[in-house]
């Protein structure tokens, strides 16, 4: 008699089986896979701000050791004077001085210096093409924190505004450079022609979405944390309320909240695990130096 031979298979119980071992395991890498990812656009991010770091510091080299000016004033061309980044019209892809001849590098891709890989364009990532880092608006020469008290400031004093064209010397500093955030990563206003070059925590300039992003506030793009660069050139990631002491959350709450530049989503980011609270020794933001008044 010739033999007879069977097929082995699974059994439709073990296919399931099966199944449901590989979603499990699916499940428990795929957030591995993510956050290595996360882990290595962070990395990618802080690699972009020490470069841009390091224009800074040749720029310095250049003009007696000082920095640009975060802003600047209007020369008589239109354009603006002694500003970190300049532009030349609306719109991205006119840029002229600041650090700008020392790194030349701008795009919508990986190849981008000018912003984190996590800030992409759209209506939850709002922010124009092409840049998301934004210079720490009390780095000048002469800085009375006028956006956080500008009602008051242009009702009462006079400002010396020849001073504003000028940036700030780092060797004048009380503050320890590699303690003074120099750039930080924000959101833009994607509606918008132009790109804000400068913020802080204390105000914010533009509309918010869901998840929060209120303009021109340091966003929390890598896993509850910002990206900073300072002013040794040295990048770091903290929670955005990480680099403002407790007794100025006031200061974050009122000048972002309703009635003042109104951030609308400012309870989402005071209630996010606790990254817009208020935890550092002392700021990381004020120079301290001259007739500061901060926030």
């Amino acid at each position: 008699m010739m033999p007879r031979y069977t097929r082995a298979g699974f059994t439709l119980m073990e296919l399931l089986v099966c199944i449901a071992i590989i979603a499990v395991l699916a499940s428990i890498l795929f957030p591995a896979f993510a956050g290595a990812r996360d882990k290595a656009r962070q990395a990618a991010c802080q690699s972009n701000l020490h470069q841009l770091g390091v224009a800074f510091i040749l720029y310095a080299q250049d003009r007696d050791g000082y920095l640009p000016c975060p802003g600047g004033q209007s020369t008589p061309s239109g354009l603006i004077g002694s500003a970190w980044i300049q532009s030349s019209g609306a719109g991205m892809g006119k840029d002229i001085g600041g650090i700008w001849p020392y790194v030349q590098q701008r795009g919508n891709g990986s190849n981008n210096l000018w912003s984190c890989p996590n800030a992409l364009p759209g209506p939850q990532n709002a922010w124009s093409p092409g840049q998301n880092y934004l210079m720490n608006d009390y780095l000048r020469a002469w800085h009375p924190g006028e956006q956080a008290i500008y009602p008051f400031i242009k009702k009462h004093l006079a400002l010396p505004t020849d001073l504003y064209a000028v940036g700030l010397n780092p060797d004048l500093l009380q503050t320890s450079p590699c303690e003074l955030i120099l750039l930080f990563e924000g959101a833009q206003d994607a509606d918008s022609h132009s790109v804000s070059r400068t913020g802080s925590p204390f105000f914010n300039t533009g509309p918010s979405a869901t998840p929060p992003l209120c303009m021109d506030l340091p966003q929390n793009y890598h896993a509850g944390h910002s990206d900073f660069l300072f002013c040794d050139a040295h990048a770091k990631a903290y929670h955005p309320g990480r680099t403002w002491p407790p007794e100025e959350q006031w200061a974050f709450v009122k000048f972002n909240g309703p009635g003042f530049n109104t951030c609308a989503t400012l309870q989402v980011l005071l209630n996010k695990n606790g990254d817009y609270h208020g935890s550092a020794e002392a700021s990381l933001w004020n120079p301290r130096i001259g007739n500061v008044i901060y926030p």
